[in-house]
């Protein structure tokens, strides 16, 4: 994770944390080392056009580490064309990295993400993500699962809690297999098995399709570039 391309500047300028999936911050139990800063751009296409329901959500984040392995970040997502489910909004989040065990290959993670529209407001609602992962090292993979829940989220947006799976599989020093899947009917509930390549040390490019828990059409590919630096 190393400079910042052209390609992320981009997403950056569009918005903030891609919504079809819980995202990078949530997915395991990693922070942000202190005093440094983490980048990261999304984008989710459907593979149905606008005039048959199908729609792009654009994102990305960023975040500072802090000391005692504490992260706070700040993100923004929109959707195009503009879905009440997926507001342009700002997501404050903060997370903490509260236990780590190196020889038994353990650590344990939770956090808050607020996710709080700031245009387009009618038919929708603010509310916040509480989460909490554990993380297994296996040899060259990891295995992490967690929970979360919706705080003030709407019962009609579909269902306020669930499950994360993680499955990370090295294959060498450029590229791994990951696998993610968040269970219950929302914006958030999705397959997404892919590919993560590493330009640098410090940079890192997901390429992947996400397959939603429901409706037939919710499906497309998803890319993440963040970098750390």
């Amino acid at each position: 994770m190393r400079k910042i391309t052209m390609l992320l500047a981009a997403l950056l300028m569009l918005p903030a944390l891609a919504s079809t999936q819980v995202g990078a911050q949530t997915t395991g139990t990693e922070t942000v080392p202190d005093g440094e800063t983490y980048f990261e751009g999304n984008f989710w296409t459907g593979t149905q056009s606008h005039s048959n329901g199908g729609m792009q959500v654009y994102g990305g984040r960023f975040a500072r580490g802090f000391r005692h392995k504490v992260e706070l970040g700040m993100g923004f997502s929109m959707s195009d064309p503009h879905d009440p489910e997926y507001p342009p909004e700002i997501q404050p989040s903060v997370k903490w990295r509260f236990y780590e065990n190196e020889r038994r290959g353990l650590s344990a993670a939770g956090g808050v993400v607020g996710f709080v529209p700031v245009a387009r407001r009618a038919g929708t609602d603010a509310f916040a993500m509480i989460y909490t992962n554990v993380t297994k090292e296996i040899k060259s993979a990891t295995v992490t699962v967690g929970g979360y829940a919706l705080v003030g989220r709407n019962k009609e947006f579909g269902s306020r809690k669930g499950w994360n799976f993680v499955y990370d599989q090295s294959i060498n020093d450029k590229v791994s297999f990951s696998m993610q899947w968040v269970t219950g009917k929302n914006r958030f509930g999705y397959l997404t098995p892919g590919f993560t390549f590493y330009p640098t040390t410090r940079s890192n490019l997901f390429v992947g399709y996400s397959v939603g828990n429901s409706d037939y059409d919710n499906h497309g590919p998803f890319i993440s570039y963040s970098i750390t630096r």
